[in-house]
């Protein structure tokens, strides 16, 4: 639709140039004018539009490096995770131990269960509708 009227605009603009207005063409020199401002205003917008797409793609490079850090950090937990239930299998206390043996372990079990949650938390806010998938 844009790129109709600006050919028309141009078309016009031309045809007043050169002096060949005929029937279609009943446009001041003064109204060919205005259009032609309009046109360059719509090229200073497309500008500004590109100029909001590298802001944009500036965003999506610092979310990649937050989501990179967060993998990183996230790869940290898991491991730590893989050691603290090795550790807990070879020294821990056994399962028919008393509670107040295994309170220590049931609560750094609780602490990594929240760390996870909060991860599919802040990768759900990120990745919204493509999560799931």
């Amino acid at each position: 639709m844009a790129s109709r009227i600006i050919n028309w605009i141009t078309r016009t603009h031309d045809a007043i140039k050169n002096g060949v207005i005929g029937e279609t063409y009943r446009m001041t020199e003064d109204a060919a004018e205005d259009a032609m401002r309009m046109y360059d205003t719509s090229e200073s917008l497309t500008k500004s539009k590109s100029i909001s797409k590298t802001e944009a793609q500036k965003s999506r490079g610092r979310q990649a490096r937050y989501e990179y850090r967060f993998n990183l950090v996230m790869a940290g937990v898991i491991i730590l995770n893989i050691f603290m239930i090795a550790i807990e299998m070879d020294w821990g206390p056994a399962t028919e131990a008393p509670l107040e043996d295994r309170v220590g372990w049931i609560l750094l079990d609780c602490i990594f269960t929240i760390i996870f949650v909060i991860e599919c938390c802040v990768r759900l806010h990120w990745e919204r509708w493509k999560w799931p998938r």
